[in-house]
Parts: structure tokens; C-alpha cells; sequence
């Protein structure tokens, strides 16, 4: 649909003006309004379709060859008047027409098939195909035959019985986990089992099938309010595979239809994620029980995170846009966004009111520190897997293209921006440099010194003096853990039959010298008088041996050093080698480990502060050369978020370490040293910190895991990126 020519408009007339815009609508569009006020064009070659708004419509219908930029603003000046619109505003807009396929060039035009301002936004265009590579869509077929011949069953699935089911399943589920949550998060991988190679295939699976699925929900959900589903296809999402359907169609239809056919997806996930928790409770572990806690992973976090969080453009985002008719919101508060940062650096002109609403405003900046921050965390992380898994480079380039597709296209197409609307000021001179001094200022900010921290695993461990056995024996009484204790209190009492003879032995040496004096001494012949001092001396001899020995065997009681709560070592496993003495098993002062030896240097326990424990972390060579004593460190207990204890590093151990705490491994915080590859730096340091417990009712248990987040040196963002680029590249 085209506009007539405007005889009122000098430009509109048979001769077309020298400086009209070169384009025209096409006449093959199928323009129809919605219910939220907007317009929607289809292309019915692309079966693609493109939301207008009032205003936005009323240029397409203008653009017919003839017209000028400025014909085109006077006559949107007279139906609006309160909006301010500029010759960039309108070419810009030019511009998306012509990127939507919804403009054709005149025939009669020599010119350049794009505008001035479109071709300015050529490097932007460039940068924004380069990160296009990692999301690509490539159209299989049209799945218009199989949701016919399935139309019975999609519809009912969309009834109310389904409805029902749907929220009696979600019920029992979240019941089940209310009720067995500490078992449910307990059994849970860690992060690095997680994303760990092991787990990578089936995350993979668990992921296509989630999103086949879920795209399946829109197309059925689409096939049963009545749009039209023309294409289907797969979608290359970070080089993963993944199956896409088309159902824009669902535009023309209802308010309600829409918001149905968008809230399609996030239901079939939220079906699949109680499915999986209810089918997880009863799981045996295996293979089946790991991919059905990825998909209860993947459901519950990536709706969260992705598909229905409004900040990005998925299915929340259109739910919000719909629910609240603001149609095109993405790219209207882009735009409210470039306005607010081209008042703030340029000053606003005191003739143009201010255009949006606050809501655009804080939509378009929340959303994009969103989205930037979220991409960079997640290339961050994935950057710490290529490092692990030896692919540090590679890690570094798709950062890199991150970082121009999210940062430097933007900030090119802003600065093009910029200087389009600084060259077409009388004022030029003051506000460039205005807008030179405040990017300056913003430059500058790269080089303050910002707080940052480690995040290190880390486990609870006694805060005392240790008490080892200095001798080995059989256990025979012991103290329990948790009594407190007094200096030389008896922890534990050993016996060893063979020091018990020797003692016999010793003791029987001494009477025979007592008894041989005695005789000595009673039977004075002159033989014997001569003899008597040699029998003393032998007798002291003996005595002393003697008390050496009782002193020795007094080893075989533990005895406390100091004051304090005696508490328990690590826990080791029985012995079923029926070839080894009896040994104690569990912790070594239990009351089932009497009679059980216990060899010499074994650690019975710790006497400590009952106010005090101590966080044992193991440091790589990279963290060691930032951790220092005296750093301030937050530790959050695993499976208890509410549980945060605050310490000092003590100290940083100087000497290596050849294994983890196995408690590291078990939690899945750390991997083994083992399994590193052959260049990986498998050095490793500890670092000890000295925490306070703010109440005794809450101290953490002894050999609990969680993350300490430790307080570093400060450093600003361009030394980080410095330094990173210097590691990864060995500059």
C-alpha cells in the first residue's frame, strides 16, 4: 500500500526533486492494524513480518519516491506536534525500512540504493555479520502438512484437562522438593562436574532436546489459535544445533492468542522440568538420573536467565511488550537510550521537549547492562574451561569477538551518530567539546583502581592444636568429642603388650640387683665387701634404665596441651584386609574403636577454641601470587547460603602440595590432579584463614566445603584486560 501524491507537497508534483529520498514503499505489502494500535506489514515473499508503530507507518506511506526528508517531517510535524523528529531521526528510520525489505529503490534513481546515514553504518554492518557467525538459521521445510494431520491432538493438548494435569504435575513437584530439598540439592552436581568434560555430551543432548521441544510448544501453540507456521528450520546457537519454527504469523491474531502462542515454549519447559524432577526422586544413579538433572538445570536456570526474563529479546521479552502495548520496545528504548546519552554529552537544545517515557529509559539501560553483563560472564566461564581443557586461545578469540559485536559496534554506530548530529549544529565547536571532555572523563574511568576478589573453593577445618599418639599401641580408653578439656587431661590411654614385658623385664633386673645386695650387705666376707660398689653401681644402672623406660611408656597416653573443646580429625574408611592388625576406623576416638591399634604419629584430634575454626584453601600458582596475609575473606557454606563467616588469611604455606582435599573433589569444586592434562601447572599452595563463629549454634560442620571469596589488591579494568591478553598471548 502507497500513499497518493500530496498536492500540497512542491516535492509530491510530476518532476521529482533533486534532494527527495530515492525510495518507495512496496505495493505487494499486506498492512494490517492490531489491537495494541501498531500496524503489522507482511512480506509475503519472506514471509516475514515487521511491527510499526502509528508514526512509523505514516513514513512508509509517505515514501513514494518524490518526497523530501524535510516534506517528510513537515507533514509529520502537522499530525504530531508534540514530537520532535530531526533529518537523522528520519534517516535512521529510512534505513530499518530498508534493512526489513519493505522499500525498493526507484527506477529512475541513479543514486546509491541505501541513504547517506545507512551507508555511515557500514562498519557497524560488518561487525554486527562477523558476530552474526555465532547465531545462524538455515530454513528445512515448511511444517504446514504435519501440524494439519496433528491438529486433533494439539487440540488436546490446549484444553482445559491438559491445563489440569499440567498443574498437578508442577504441584507434586514442588512439594516433592520442598519436602526433600536438602537430598535434592545435596545429590546435585557441582559447577565443575557441571560443565566438566564428563557432562558436557549430556548437557549437549539434554539441551536440543529441551529446545526441539520447546519450539515444537510454539509451533502447535500457533497451529491452535489459528496462525500460520511456514518455516522451520535449524538454528546454529554458539555452533550447537538447534531446531527454530517461524511464527511471527501470530501477530494478526489476538491480544490473547499472542500472549498464549509466546508463553507456548516456557510451559512445555516447565512441563519437562516437573516431569524431570518428580522422575529424579526415583531415578537409580545412572545415566538416566545425570540427564534428567540437566534438564531440571536447564529448564528452571535458562528460564530464569534467558526465555523468560523480559530483558532479553525471547519470550518474556514479547509477553512484556504485549502485555503492556508497547510494540518494537527493544529498539525504542535503544533509541530513548541514544537520546539520553546525546543530551548528556552534547547538551539538549532548548527548542526540543523530551521525547519517551522514563520507563523506555530505564528498560533500555537495565536491558543492556543485562545482556552485556550476562554475555561476559558466561565467555568468561567458558573461558576458564578452555584454559583448563588447554585451549586458552581460542577462549580468548570468541571473548574478543564478543567484545566487538557487544562493545565496539555499538560504540561505533553511537559515535557515527554523534558526529551526524554535531556537524549539523551551528554550536559544533562547544558541544564537541563538551562531548570530547565528558568520553575523556568515561576513558579516564577505565584506569581507577576497582576493588575485585578471588572466588577459591574451600574447606572447614579445626582451629587448634593438634594431639598425636607418640607411640603405637591398643586403644583403651578415650574421651568423646566434644568434652572440654584442661591441660594434661588424659585424651586417650594406649597399651602394647610388648612394652609390658620389657617393663616386667626391667623391673625384675632391678629387684635381682636389690636381692644380690641385700645378700652383700647381710654376708660381709672380704670377697663381697670388694664387690659391693660394682653391685650398686649395676643397681643404679638398672634403676635408671628403669625410669627411662616409665617415662617412655607414659607416651602411650595422649594428653591435651592447652584448654579447649577436643574435636575430631578427618574420618578414614575401615580396613578389610584380614591380613592387618585391627585397626580403628571412622574417627579414631570412637567408642567401637577400643581394642583397636593405633599406630605411632596418628592424629586423635584437635584442641580448639569452641569460637574458632579455620578455612583451608588450596591455591594455584596464579592465585598464590595474590593472596597475602592479612586479606579480609567472606566463606559461604555449600548448601547453606544463610551461613557466611568472615576471616583473615593467616598465613600461605610456602611449600607444595601434592593432592586436594578429598572433600574438594567429592563436592565437585575442584578436579583432581590427576585428571589435569599434561601441560596444565598442577602446583598447588595452601592458604589457611582464621574465622570467627558469630554464635555457637551456628557453627559450620567440621570438613564442610563451600567458597571464599578473598578481598585482593585493587586494579582497574584496563589492567585486567591487560593482563589477561599478556597471559593468554605470552606478551
Amino acid at each position: 500500500m502507497t500513499a497518493t501524491p500530496d498536492k500540497s507537497d512542491p516535492s509530491a508534483g510530476g518532476a521529482r526533486s533533486s534532494n527527495a529520498v530515492p525510495w518507495k514503499s512496496r505495493s505487494d505489502l499486506i498492512i494490517r492494524t492490531q489491537d495494541s494500535g501498531s500496524w503489522i506489514v507482511k512480506d509475503p515473499l519472506s514471509l516475514i513480518y515487521s511491527l510499526l508503530r502509528e508514526q512509523e507507518m505514516a513514513v512508509l506511506r509517505l515514501l513514494n519516491g518524490r518526497r523530501s526528508v524535510d516534506s517528510i517531517l513537515e507533514h509529520l510535524r502537522q499530525a504530531w506536534p508534540d514530537i520532535a523528529l530531526r533529518p537523522h531521526d528520519l534517516e535512521e528510520l529510512i534505513g530499518q525500512l530498508i534493512h526489513s525489505q519493505l522499500l525498493v529503490p526507484c527506477a529512475s534513481s541513479h543514486r546509491s540504493s541505501r541513504p547517506e546515514a545507512t551507508s555511515r553504518k557500514l562498519p557497524t554492518a560488518t561487525l554486527f555479520q562477523i558476530s552474526s557467525l555465532l547465531r545462524m538459521q538455515f530454513r528445512l521445510f515448511d511444517p504446514t502438512v504435519i501440524l494439519v494431520k496433528l491438529h486433533p491432538w494439539i487440540m488436546r493438548l490446549f484444553s482445559r484437562k491438559s491445563a489440569a494435569c499440567l498443574a498437578l504435575l508442577l504441584i507434586t513437584a514442588i512439594a516433592m522438593l520442598a519436602l526433600r530439598f536438602e537430598q535434592f540439592a545435596g545429590n546435585l552436581p557441582g559447577p565443575l562436574d557441571f560443565f566438566g568434560p564428563d557432562n558436557l555430551l549430556l548437557l549437549l543432548t539434554a539441551f536440543v532436546i529441551v529446545k526441539t521441544l520447546h519450539e515444537v510448544g510454539h509451533a502447535f501453540a500457533a497451529a491452535r489459535y489459528g496462525a500460520e507456521c511456514h518455516e522451520a528450520g535449524v538454528m546454529m546457537l554458539f555452533f550447537t544445533p538447534l531446531l527454530y519454527t517461524n511464527v511471527t504469523d501470530a501477530w494478526i491474531l489476538d491480544r490473547r492468542s499472542r500472549l498464549m502462542i509466546t508463553a507456548a515454549g516456557m510451559l512445555v519447559e516447565v512441563a519437562l522440568a516437573s516431569m524431570a524432577t518428580v522422575l529424579w526422586f526415583f531415578a537409580a544413579p545412572g545415566l538416566l538420573k545425570a540427564m534428567l538433572a540437566n534438564v531440571i538445570v536447564l529448564c528452571t536456570v535458562g528460564t530464569v536467565l534467558f526465555n523468560g526474563n523480559p530483558l532479553l529479546r525471547y519470550d518474556g521479552y514479547f509477553l512484556l511488550t504485549d502485555a503492556i502495548g508497547i510494540p518494537n520496545l527493544a529498539q525504542r528504548a535503544s533509541s530513548r537510550v541514544q537520546r539520553f546519552l546525546e543530551d548528556l554529552l552534547l547538551g539538549r537544545r532548548t527548542d526540543e521537549p523530551e521525547t519517551g517515557s522514563p520507563f523506555l529509559l530505564v528498560y533500555g539501560l537495565v536491558s543492556s547492562v543485562y545482556r552485556v553483563s550476562l554475555t561476559f560472564a558466561i565467555l568468561v566461564m567458558l573461558y576458564g574451561y578452555f584454559d583448563q581443557w588447554d585451549l586458552r586461545i581460542p577462549g580468548a578469540i570468541l571473548m574478543i569477538a564478543a567484545a566487538i559485536s557487544m562493545v565496539a559496534a555499538p560504540c561505533v554506530s553511537f559515535v557515527g551518530r554523534m558526529i551526524a548530529v554535531v556537524y549539523g549544529r551551528r554550536d559544533r565547536g562547544a558541544r564537541s567539546l563538551r562531548a570530547i571532555s565528558l568520553m575523556c572523563l568515561a576513558a579516564a574511568g577505565l584506569f581507577i583502581p576497582l576493588p575485585r576478589s578471588l572466588v577459591i573453593p574451600a574447606v572447614v577445618e579445626p582451629s587448634g592444636l593438634p594431639i598425636f599418639t607418640t607411640l603405637s599401641g591398643e586403644l583403651v580408653s578415650c574421651l568423646k568429642y566434644g568434652d572440654f578439656l584442661s591441660p594434661g587431661d588424659a585424651v586417650a590411654s594406649l597399651d602394647d603388650l610388648r612394652l609390658r614385658r620389657q617393663l616386667t623385664e626391667l623391673k625384675g633386673e632391678v629387684s635381682v640387683h636389690e636381692t644380690r645386695i641385700r645378700g652383700m650387705e647381710l654376708n660381709r666376707p672380704s670377697t663381697a665387701a670388694s664387690q659391693l660398689p660394682e653391685a650398686k653401681n649395676l643397681l643404679a644402672t638398672a634403676q635408671k634404665r628403669l625410669e627411662q623406660f616409665k617415662a617412655e611408656i607414659k607416651r602411650l597416653k595422649a594428653e591435651s596441651p592447652t584448654h579447649g573443646v577436643l574435636l575430631p580429625p578427618r574420618a578414614k574408611p575401615a580396613n578389610a584386609d584380614p591380613q592387618v592388625l585391627p585397626e580403628w576406623a571412622g574417627f579414631p576416638l570412637d567408642a567401637a574403636n577400643i581394642g583397636a591399634h593405633v599406630v605411632e604419629g596418628t592424629l586423635l584430634g584437635y584442641v580448639c577454641d569452641p569460637q574458632e575454626v579455620q578455612l583451608l584453601l588450596t591455591l594455584s600458582n596464579d592465585e598464590r601470587q595474590l593472596i597475602h596475609p592479612g586479606q579480609l575473606a567472606d566463606f559461604q557454606l555449600q548448601g547453606n547460603p544463610d551461613l557466611v563467616l568472615r576471616g583473615i588469611v593467616e598465613r600461605v604455606a610456602s611449600l607444595e602440595v601434592r593432592e586436594l582435599p578429598e572433600e574438594l573433589t567429592a563436592a565437585g569444586l575442584a578436579p583432581p590432579l590427576s585428571v589435569a592434562g599434561p601441560d596444565v601447572d598442577t602446583r598447588r599452595w595452601q592458604a589457611v584463614i582464621k574465622t570467627i563463629i558469630p554464635s555457637v549454634g551456628f557453627r559450620p560442620p567440621l570438613y564442610a566445603t563451600g567458597v571464599t571469596r578473598v578481598s585482593i589488591d585493587s586494579t582497574s579494568l584496563a589492567n585486567r584486560v591487560i593482563a589477561v591478553l599478556s597471559d593468554t598471548f605470552d606478551l
